[in-house]
């Protein structure tokens, strides 16, 4: 996971694409600059190179040292990692550990784009809101409240769409894991209620209660008796849960026109939760989408 996530919002994709192509120019000739020296090692402190110092001075900006992880770890290979863009936003995210929280660049960012935003583990968050229509909104709210009342421990329903396309297989993954904790929990409601009902017609019920005892094991073998996934499987979504699901998010809808919002959400990884979740709204046939991000500090 990035150590900071720093987003430019710009009020046209065509701004995004021609800034990031400039930070892409930067970070390519930086990675050409540092790796020959890389063998010399790298300390906390150390100067910034005259490419650095260049880029400093034509945007004004403070720039003490030279950037940790692009100096120590970045490749030409992983620069389209670092830089992205979205529609009308500018993704930068660290690649290789720093102890930075995204400067100079936020400086930078905050020069050029109308709004700058700023993600880092524990606080300040960024949020995304989200509205869009659908044919079957029960249905589709069916699928996402769950998903946030349970804070982002479970697959999220978009998790087959981790690279902006269907993988099948994930999704056949999620389908499945998915009918079994549906089956389970009804399972466990039918158990609940038998000892609901044991309880209101004979008092309450003892731990040796015959009929309670029974209702117990009828539960447990039917349960025993679900589909089980291969570990491997499950490993896996739990590794995309952590890349594209989300720790907290709001689901709700306006009355007068079945529109649908998802308010709040924090995604664990702002670039990949959102090409995920709008990849998969188109999916489902939803329309009218748009989204918004905003800045949410722990205090609020």
């Amino acid at each position: 996971m990035p150590d900071f996530t720093i987003v430019g919002v710009f009020l046209s994709a065509e701004t995004a694409h021609k800034h990031a192509a400039e930070l892409r120019k930067w970070c390519h000739e930086l990675i050409d600059w540092y790796t020959p020296r890389r063998s010399h090692g790298f300390t906390l402190d150390q100067a910034p190179s005259s490419i650095e110092q260049q880029i400093a001075k034509i945007y004004r900006i403070k720039w003490d040292t030279a950037v940790d992880w692009i100096a120590r770890d970045l490749r030409h290979e992983d620069v389209d990692h670092a830089v992205q863009v979205i529609d009308h936003l500018l993704i930068l995210q660290n690649i290789g550990k720093t102890r930075t929280s995204g400067e100079p660049f936020d400086a930078w960012i905050k020069k050029i784009a109308p709004k700058m935003l700023r993600q880092i583990p524990n606080d300040p968050m960024i949020t995304v809101k989200f509205q869009f229509q659908h044919p079957d909104p029960k249905d589709t709210i069916r699928l996402l409240r769950p998903y946030f009342r349970q804070q982002g421990i479970a697959s999220p329903p978009w998790i087959a769409y981790a690279d902006g396309a269907l993988d099948k297989d994930l999704d056949h993954h999620y389908q499945t894991a998915r009918r079994v904790k549906e089956q389970e929990t009804a399972l466990y409601h039918d158990f609940q209620k038998t000892i609901e009902r044991l309880t209101r017609s004979r008092g309450v019920i003892a731990l040796g209660d015959d009929l309670a005892q029974a209702a117990q094991a009828d539960f447990e073998q039917k349960r025993a008796a679900l589909p089980t996934l291969d570990p491997t499987i499950l490993a896996n979504l739990m590794h995309w849960e952590q890349i594209v699901g989300a720790s907290q998010g709001k689901v709700r809808q306006r009355e007068r026109d079945q529109m649908i919002f998802l308010e709040r959400v924090v995604f664990f990884r702002v670039d990949r939760g959102l090409i995920a979740l709008l990849a998969w709204l188109g999916a489902i046939g939803a329309t009218e989408i748009g989204y918004t991000l905003d800045q949410l500090r722990s205090r609020d």
